[in-house]
């Protein structure tokens, strides 16, 4: 069987493209589940705590992920450290172990961070004013909350297990400090 030199060039070449897609499909994985590690709200999505459409505010945005697929999305990180508090409230027959990813979005990139990594930090009592009010402000990078601290007159920069419960009723009750002006 005679194979027109056009034809293998064309065989060739559709078979080199395979190998080049799945070879690059191979490396772009680890990259692919970590850009899908945090996800996106949709039009339809609301925060349980109040209720607020969670997709108007991408620069507050918090969640979690529990451990069979569910997700939800929190407007700020004040309410997602009160639903944090009161798992079984907001989604009864699930509790906080139930949860295998909490993220936050970061103040000055405005990127989703994983709010369990030690380098994330929240500073609470500042002056910034968040869609919820005065709001636990998540940073990541210790320089940078000191930064923001200074910056916003915050009061206490802490790591996500030292936000206590009365940093966040603080919060919603409005206790950001005034302004030093």
């Amino acid at each position: 069987m005679k194979v027109s030199r056009r034809n293998f060039i064309r065989n060739f070449g559709f078979g080199l493209m395979m190998i080049l897609m799945s070879g690059g499909r191979i490396l772009l994985c680890p990259f692919e589940a970590l850009a899908n590690s945090f996800p996106s709200p949709t039009k339809k999505d609301r925060c349980p705590v109040c209720g607020m459409f969670v997709y108007k505010y991408p620069y507050w945005r918090a969640g979690f992920v529990f451990k069979d697929g569910v997700r939800v999305f929190h407007c700020s990180p004040k309410c997602f450290f009160h639903n944090l508090g009161h798992v079984s409230k907001y989604q009864p027959v699930r509790t906080r172990e139930d949860i295998k990813l909490l993220w936050v979005t970061d103040y000055y990139t405005a990127n989703p961070v994983d709010a369990q990594d030690p380098d994330v930090r929240f500073v609470s009592g500042s002056t910034l004013v968040g869609p919820m009010g005065w709001d636990v402000v998540p940073v990541k990078g210790i320089k940078a909350a000191e930064t923001f601290k200074r910056d916003y007159f915050g009061q206490k920069i802490l790591c996500l297990d030292e936000v206590t419960e009365e940093d966040i009723e603080k919060a919603r009750k409005g206790g950001g400090r005034k302004t030093r002006y």
